[in-house]
């Protein structure tokens, strides 16, 4: 994805950004004086489900949806083998992880998170 505007919209009570690509709206972000954020915080999760389908796990961080973690996240830095390289090489269900929250929860999303 390459974004090549970001048009922001402040108000007393709230702010809207809007990510656009080309003409297209990508993503809209609506953040509110009232609601809480998480992004940026650190905690210490349990891997609920590993979907080898998809390259990504569910981990339970403690908030109302389960947190969302891609492989690219999930991978240690440095060189790796082609061959082996699933989620499941990485996590199992029921290990702890220390990831940060990169994205708040949205209204059907959990958290995106990274390690």
């Amino acid at each position: 994805m390459a974004i090549d505007s970001i048009l922001i919209n402040a108000a007393p009570g709230e702010t809207r950004i809007a990510l656009v690509e080309g003409r297209r709206l990508c993503e809209l972000v609506v953040a509110r004086a009232d609601m809480g954020s998480v992004a940026g915080n650190v905690y210490l999760g349990r891997v609920a489900r590993v979907l080898p389908g998809i390259q990504a796990a569910f981990l339970d961080i403690g908030l109302e949806r389960a947190g969302f973690l891609a492989l690219a996240e999930a991978r240690p830095p440095g060189p790796r083998e082609a061959a082996a390289d699933s989620i499941s090489d990485y996590l199992g269900e029921g290990d702890s992880v220390g990831v940060q929250v990169q994205r708040d929860p949205g209204d059907d999303k959990g958290a995106r998170l990274t390690t």
